[in-house]
């Protein structure tokens, strides 16, 4: 996207109008909507595209096949015109106007040197022409030359100082190098001079990107009221929305934008991607496929769909749509890599314990993504999971679920998830040790250990890291270090009612009886049907007297408790409410 979010094309009088039935996909110009062009060539660039006699001059020509090239989007046309320009110019060597369309197409195809070379010898032709000296700042931004864009625009204004247009590209210019106030400054005075929906959409804009959401509410909110056709306007308010955790105004607003512009994939791709990110699996599939009925080539709808499809356990559709990216002919070994490994993860969620041959083809899938991509620690990750599983009827893939693993923690040493997981490796094979009675499961035991202290001090605010080390500490006996760990899970994350259930339990076995009725109730609010719970607590209300809250919560606990079978193995402690099992952490 050009900087100050103009398009050459609209100084050569070819309009790109951006709302229902337009094209989302890049922001309203400026020049577009009304805004005074430059010089004559918006007069002179009227004609429909297509020869239409020889006689015509080589001007018109060109202008013809600039017009084409804006229909059809074949830059063959605009190559065509750049030759005819050129052919005009030897004709007309000291016309300015044909120097700056021919500096327009140069702009639209990104070559900035030859645009500011032409529209330089544009302005040693007219120097009174504000508009010549607006284009050739944006040229000189793209190549990186800041100090001439801002002297360019500069002049502009000194030129025409009445002309919002200018304000707006040198607001963007300022934004760009970190000139906020300055720029926000400008933008009030573009709204001053012209009172438009753009300009408020603009600063709207800026100020989401400052993370001032409410004043970007406000101004695209107004933009709207303004110009409610627009839906680059809604989509804009649909991020701010989300910033300020209004989920179902953005899905409002989301709805309002394809609604302005129903057949543009990219739009209904955007909502796709918000509906996925609320959990809507199948709303998000439905606006993915809808987007690639309108644009079948469009990658990033299908490699997003694939991913739709992987959340909804579809995993057949996933593995097709990842497939099909990848048969795109994808050049970036980083892209392929990612696809690879959506879909051997996708292979991995779909399979079952007995289908072991799916993991195998997981494992094959990663381990290409991991050729492309040699520090990508998700694949290693997920390879060792794979093996993991495998290891379940193959105890020698145990080896190779641990180098695995240990290739991602090498390459992501920060992880506390990898850390976590090679504890539980250790603590695995530290139990079929035991079972075995061979090897040395203390030393497992006291790696498993190590790695989860490891993942505490990895990610601080890793609330499951603390919760492991809860585990281990209770396990060692050291119940004062459990409850410090559980606390601080708590902290990170309430929503966890084990959390509260182990921590509970060492209250109630440290006689600590009101504290272990506080966090039973915590955890029974987030999970009301668990009978041990409830029988736990009435356990510890029956300790400190409270014998109608005891009888209440053992009669809850009998209700939930399902009828035993002639199967069930039940002891007698289990079966005898006035003394239960608080169980342990884990």
């Amino acid at each position: 996207m050009r900087p100050f979010f103009v398009w050459p094309l609209a100084a050569l009088g070819i309009s790109i109008i951006i709302g229902c039935g337009g094209s989302s996909s890049e922001p309203v110009s400026p020049a577009s909507s009304g805004q005074e062009q430059s010089g004559d060539a918006q007069s002179k660039i009227t004609e429909s595209s297509g020869l239409k006699d020889p006689s015509e001059t080589k001007a018109q020509q060109a202008r013809n096949a600039v017009a084409a090239g804006a229909q059809t989007g074949d830059e063959k046309n605009y190559a065509e015109a750049i030759r005819y320009y050129t052919e005009a110019i030897g004709q007309s060597p000291d016309d300015a106007e044909l120097y700056q369309e021919r500096g327009m197409i140069h702009a639209l195809l990104e070559q900035h040197e030859s645009a500011i070379k032409d529209l330089t010898q544009a302005i040693d032709r007219n120097r009174t022409e504000a508009s010549l000296y607006r284009w050739r700042a944006e040229e000189y931004f793209e190549s990186g030359d800041f100090d001439s864009a801002e002297r360019d625009i500069e002049n502009a204004i000194a030129l025409k100082p009445d002309n919002s247009e200018f304000y707006v590209v040198r607001a963007s210019l300022r934004a760009e190098l970190g000139r906020v106030d300055e720029a926000l400054a400008d933008y009030q005075h573009a709204i001053e001079l012209d009172d438009r929906a753009f300009h408020y959409y603009l600063r709207g804009t800026l100020q989401a990107a400052l993370d001032s959401p409410e004043a970007a509410l406000e101004d695209l909110t107004t933009a709207i009221t303004k110009e409610p056709d627009q839906a680059d306007y809604y989509l804009a308010r649909a991020n701010v929305q989300i910033s300020l955790g209004q989920p179902e105004l953005a899905l409002a607003d989301y709805g309002m934008a394809v609604e302005c512009d129903p057949e543009n994939a990219n739009t209904l791709q955007r909502r796709a991607g918000f509906l996925l990110s609320q959990g809507d699996n199948d709303a998000a599939i439905a606006d993915l496929t809808a987007a690639l009925e309108r644009e079948p080539g469009l990658l990033t709808a299908r490699r997003l769909r694939g991913i739709a499809y992987r959340m909804a356990e579809q995993y057949t559709n996933a593995v097709a749509d990842f497939q099909m990216v990848l048969d795109a002919g994808l050049e970036d070994d980083s892209m392929r890599a990612e696809l690879l490994y959506q879909q051997g993860v996708a292979l991995q969620e779909e399979v079952n314990h007995e289908e072991e041959g799916n993991h195998k083809e997981a494992i094959e899938k990663l381990k290409l993504a991991t050729s492309l991509k040699k520090d990508f620690a998700e694949a290693y990750f997920a390879i060792s999971m794979s093996y993991a599983e495998l290891s379940s009827t193959d105890p020698t893939k145990v080896d190779d679920a641990k180098s695995f693993l240990n290739r991602a923690i090498e390459t992501d040493p920060k992880s506390s998830e990898y850390l976590l997981a090679r504890a539980g490796l250790y603590q695995a094979e530290a139990e079929i040790q035991k079972i075995l009675e061979e090897g040395n499961p203390a030393e497992m035991i006291k790696l498993a250990h190590a790695d989860i202290q490891r993942a505490t001090e990895a990610n601080p605010n890793d609330d499951s890291a603390w919760y492991s080390l809860a585990l281990i500490s209770t396990s060692d006996g050291d119940d004062q270090k459990a409850l410090q760990c559980l606390t601080r899970a708590i902290e990170l994350n309430p929503g966890d009612d084990r959390y509260f259930e182990a921590r509970a339990d060492i209250q109630l076995r440290r006689q600590n009886f009101l504290a272990a009725i506080d966090d039973y109730t915590k955890a029974l609010e987030q999970n009301p049907d668990r009978p041990d719970l409830y029988q736990a607590r009435g356990y510890a209300y029956g300790e400190i007297g409270r014998s109608e809250d005891a009888a209440s919560d053992f009669d809850k606990a009998d209700r939930l408790t399902p009828p035993a079978t002639e199967s069930s193995s039940e002891t007698d402690d289990e079966q005898n409410p006035e003394t239960p099992d608080p169980g342990s952490p884990e």
